[in-house]
């Protein structure tokens, strides 16, 4: 069962305009691990030109790995963000994994990642 702190997140991080929040919150209660269909599970496909909100590299063995909810909920964040590009925000989660990916398929390489990331949001 997910916690205030935990609904607080997904409060703050996930944009219902391209995501389904109750939807994500009912899956996390329901799911010890999470995989990586909860991306298409949630997500209202309001992306350009209908596409999907968030980054395809999470729908690929090299860009998401199943993990606890715990470890999830403290990645949302990175997981959820949507750029704005018109404005020239920073890149997204897609252009970091497929930064790494290019050149070095290495799981290793994607769990630096996301802990870098964790660091740096504390």
């Amino acid at each position: 069962m997910l916690s205030r702190s935990d609904i607080d997140i997904i409060e703050q991080f996930v944009d219902d305009k391209y995501f389904d929040k109750d939807k994500l919150i009912k899956y996390l209660n329901m799911h010890s691990i999470v995989g990586n269909e909860i991306f298409s599970y949630c997500d209202k496909r309001v992306g350009p030109n209908g596409s999907t909100s968030y980054s395809s590299w999470l729908d690929d063995k090299y860009g998401y790995k199943p993990l606890p909810v715990t470890n999830f909920i403290r990645r949302i964040p990175f997981y959820f963000y949507v750029n704005d590009y018109s404005n020239n925000h920073v890149g997204d989660l897609h252009c970091l994994i497929s930064g790494i990916i290019r050149d070095n398929k290495d799981e290793k390489a994607l769990e630096n990642l996301y802990q870098a990331l964790e660091y740096y949001a504390i």
